[in-house]
């Protein structure tokens, strides 16, 4: 049973998305620079070239950074304006962030991942690999932080985050999982041990 203290907390989480998503961030750039870096897992039997959109604070730096991944539906145009508007709010922050498209580059866009379980399994251990190789192509840049680089993902992004919590030895600062699919944690153990 919830508590009146639980739904006011509840109501507060559901105020403060609502207000980062929709009150605009001033003075940051219109449009992110787009980067391209080398995926270390092949699709198809072809090498990848990951794509990415990166924003960051004015200044110099270092700045902490983040890499934010999208879901099992890819870069489609509602996703890309919630994750705009999640990088937004973090350079505001002093965050540097790299919005990562897995599912482009491999044409496979558009839900197609979603359709099937044996592609949502797939995706989210090459997925990790990509999140790797983001997060190597992150230190090669002078103005980030190459001690404080993060992971944020949602939905199959969030069960790579996840997996990405399980190392041993954590690549990532930390990372941030928003509503990942539940078997991530139950389908090879009874329980995901994090570090």
């Amino acid at each position: 049973m919830t508590t009146t203290f639980e739904h006011s907390v509840s109501r507060l989480h559901v105020w403060l998305i609502l207000i980062a998503l929709v009150i605009p961030v001033a003075g940051l750039a219109a449009e992110p620079d787009q980067i391209f870096f080398t995926a270390s897992t092949a699709h198809d039997g072809k090498a990848v070239t990951l794509t990415g959109e990166l924003h960051k604070p004015e200044g110099s730096g270092p700045f902490p950074a983040v890499v934010l991944m999208h879901g099992c539906g890819g870069l489609q145009p509602s996703v890309r304006h919630a994750l705009r508007k999640h990088a937004e709010y973090l350079v505001l922050h002093g965050f540097a962030t790299l919005v990562l498209d897995s599912f482009g580059p491999r044409s496979n866009s558009g839900g197609w991942v979603c359709e099937s379980p044996d592609r949502l399994l797939d995706a989210r251990f090459y997925r990790r690999a990509d999140a790797l190789a983001a997060l190597e192509h992150l230190r090669t840049l002078p103005f980030v932080d190459d001690e404080n680089i993060f992971q944020m993902g949602q939905s199959n992004g969030a069960s790579v985050s996840i997996l990405l919590a399980q190392f041993t030895t954590p690549a990532f600062r930390a990372t941030v999982a928003y509503y990942p699919s539940c078997d991530t944690f139950t389908r090879f153990a009874r329980r995901a041990k994090f570090t």
